[in-house]
């Protein structure tokens, strides 16, 4: 029987420049070398504790926020996190969701 899907829909916001960024990656559209990596990677992350996380700290304006929706086989996690607040495994997955997902595009404002 063969691993459940990885789907996780990521946003990332705010920055000096204001420019929104997100999509959202499957792995069963990757390469099975990436797909695994996005396994390894994922696996690493402990969405439970991860859940419902403070976007950011207080004083630190221009910082990204990142909004994760994760879907793996019937789990299911919504999460949201600043950039200065994300764990070491979050950090390493979303660094290596974002260079797969959509062109940025200005925030509307």
């Amino acid at each position: 029987m063969s691993e459940p899907e990885w789907r996780i829909r990521i946003q990332r916001s705010g920055g000096f420049a204001g420019v929104s960024l997100g999509g959202e990656v499957r792995s069963d559209d990757l390469s099975p070398e990436e797909a695994e990596e996005l396994d390894r990677l994922a696996s690493n992350v402990d969405f439970t504790s991860t859940e419902g996380d403070a976007p950011g700290r207080p004083g630190q304006p221009d910082r990204f926020q990142y909004s994760l929706v994760v879907d793996h086989g019937s789990d299911h996690y919504e999460l949201a996190s600043g950039e200065g607040s994300m764990d070491d495994s979050l950090k390493e997955l979303v660094r290596w969701l974002m260079p797969r997902v959509t062109k940025p595009r200005r925030a509307s404002t």
